[in-house]
């Protein structure tokens, strides 16, 4: 339990800059609980539950605080569409926050909108298609 109060203390400052940067300063600092859940987060000087954030506000506070746990833990991160309800300033937003984290850690996106992250080849990513390296077995026999 105490390992998670101290992480968590750790990552309040870096999601409350990210958050902040991403929305212009609407939002602030999450509540992280002792558990690392977020109870809450800073709103127009009040705390606000997350259930009052749209859904894109919630997966956008929640990839940053995986890619901060990441960040912080030193470890890869992987995001199975976390990223669907944003638009496509948020997009790119994290399409730079991706590029800047992945000089120091490995980040795996699955989705089915890679054009949304417009990663290119001299940022340093490498993009992989599935469907056209994946064979699909045509049944039994």
């Amino acid at each position: 339990a105490e390992a998670f109060v101290h992480l968590g203390k750790l990552l309040v400052e870096p999601v409350e800059t990210r958050m902040s940067e991403l929305t212009g300063g609407r939002y602030g600092a999450p509540a992280i609980g002792p558990k690392l859940g977020t109870d809450g987060i800073m709103m127009a000087g009040t705390s606000r539950s997350l259930e009052s954030l749209s859904v894109g506000a919630r997966e956008q506070l929640a990839t940053l605080f995986r890619l901060t746990i990441a960040e912080k833990l030193g470890t890869a991160v992987v995001l199975d569409d976390q990223l669907v309800q944003s638009d496509p300033e948020r997009m790119r937003f994290f399409g730079q926050l991706m590029r800047e984290c992945g000089r120091d850690f490995q980040i795996l996106v699955l989705t089915c909108q890679p054009e949304a992250y417009d990663f290119r080849p001299e940022d340093g990513v490498v993009v992989t298609e599935l469907e056209k390296i994946i064979e699909r077995s045509g049944g039994a026999g």
